[in-house]
């Protein structure tokens, strides 16, 4: 939908089963509402798979995604700009093709803060973000085929959060950043 601010709330629903090109649960264009305490279960798309926010600084609080599919973004995709944040979210049970867990491209400067990614099978990492920070984060056992647990494209930050037991094509729990232009930063975490 369009056009909502901060002040929208959409809380506690089951989302499930749903199918798009663009948000199999729920698409954000130009828009910022939070969406809050809400269950994605088997959603599928091309991009994001629960949710897919395009010129937006969504809010996702206390959700939950599970065995959500999409081409990129299984979980999520941000595109076009924003400033969205992920708090307090679990991700689990996907096994995708040609993706990433959490897609945000194009501008867009994504704050994680406080979430857990477990049981994710993906091709093209977990975190595959343009810029933006990830707080207290734990990505584990995990398996990406072709990109390791996190990606950046120019500036990421990872601050006491912990990686553990995540596979990059068979190499056990050992590579977890790609830096495709500037810099990853690891601050204060386990690996």
């Amino acid at each position: 939908h369009e056009g909502e601010s901060e002040t929208t709330v959409i809380e506690g629903f089951l989302i499930k089963n749903g199918f798009a090109d663009e948000g199999g649960g729920i698409l954000c264009d130009n828009t910022s509402p939070i969406i809050k305490d809400c269950y994605f279960l088997g959603t599928s798309a091309f991009f994001g798979g629960g949710i897919c926010a395009l010129h937006s600084d969504v809010v996702v609080v206390g959700s939950i995604f599970d065995a959500t599919t999409a081409h990129r973004g299984c979980y999520i995709f941000f595109s076009q700009g924003g400033n969205p944040s992920i708090v307090s979210c679990e991700f689990m049970n996907t096994v995708s093709g040609p993706v990433s867990a959490i897609d945000a491209v194009d501008n867009v400067e994504t704050l994680v803060f406080n979430c857990l990614m477990h049981d994710t099978r993906t091709v093209n990492g977990g975190f595959v973000m343009h810029s933006g920070v990830a707080i207290n984060c734990t990505l584990s056992d995990n398996q990406f085929t072709e990109s390791p647990s996190i990606v950046s494209t120019h500036n990421f930050v990872v601050i006491n959060s912990i990686l553990y037991d995540n596979n990059l094509d068979g190499i056990d729990g050992r590579v977890y950043f790609s830096c495709l232009r500037r810099a990853v930063a690891f601050q204060y975490g386990c690996i």
